[in-house]
């Protein structure tokens, strides 16, 4: 609690949580712009976040939301371990509570908080849609895409589906906002933590398969695509922070 009471205590880091909790609603707005242009309706389901659907602006309220996100995480998580370091802070709590005890209760925030946060916000927008969108039955899918068991699923579990892939998006930022907090402890220089975080977000970002495919439901994509794509960013940060967990405790002072 006393880590979750310093987020909160941090004007900046409210006003952040509060714009990325509800920013992915606002996207509900041009969908209701393309409804009465249109006069077709979505089902509820293929308005939400992580379906993509707002093809006609770029999708630029995904850009914003998740090319930036692990920033956005180490801002909220990861800032209060540099702080500490700076001001040798984390010298006294370590010895308060004990090195080991102060890295997992910032992992715990850090993992839990980059979970909830994200995974709320998705949730609000699949709330908004529902109530916005209630009755709509247009079908984004041909019947030619129909022919993968995984797609069959999402059409046929269409609230499901998207539940399932708001709770992957949530857990690889958690994994992020983990890795990132980590590293702040361990590395303590805030142009290395940040730099490393967002390279590795990048190449996943870049690569042929994108990430991004990651967090796009009702889509093309199958399992045979999305599966390896969650497995390397589980592996990448889960690793990175488990060989500096190790380093800070298995190979250093108690002090920190």
């Amino acid at each position: 609690m006393y880590f979750i009471k310093r987020i909160w205590n941090n004007r900046f880091r409210n006003t952040l949580i509060f714009a990325l909790l509800f920013f992915p609603s606002a996207e509900a707005l041009i969908y209701v712009r393309q409804a009465l242009d249109t006069g077709e309706v979505f089902f509820p389901d293929y308005n939400f976040f992580l379906a993509g659907n707002s093809v006609g602006v770029g999708h630029v309220f995904q850009a914003l939301f998740l090319w930036p996100l692990p920033l956005y995480l180490l801002l909220i998580f990861s800032n209060d371990c540099l702080m500490d370091s700076a001001s040798g802070y984390i010298n006294i709590l370590a010895s308060r509570m004990g090195k080991k005890r102060y890295i997992k209760d910032n992992l715990k925030k850090s993992f839990w908080g980059g979970f909830a946060l994200v995974f709320i916000a998705l949730l609000i927008d699949l709330a908004v849609v529902h109530i916005l969108f209630a009755g709509g039955t247009g079908d984004k899918y041909g019947e030619e895409l129909l022919l993968d068991p995984f797609l069959i699923w999402e059409t046929e579990h269409r609230t499901l589906a998207s539940l399932l892939f708001a709770a992957v998006c949530a857990l690889v930022s958690g994994m992020i906002a983990m890795a990132g907090t980590m590293l702040s402890i361990s590395v303590r220089q805030r142009k290395i933590v940040y730099g490393l975080i967002l390279l590795l977000w990048f190449v996943l970002f870049l690569k042929k398969n994108s990430i991004m495919l990651l967090f796009q439901v009702h889509s093309e994509y199958m399992l045979d695509v999305l599966a390896p794509l969650l497995l390397q960013a589980v592996l990448l940060f889960g690793l990175l922070t488990v060989v500096f967990y190790v380093k800070e405790t298995r190979f250093e002072k108690e002090s920190i």
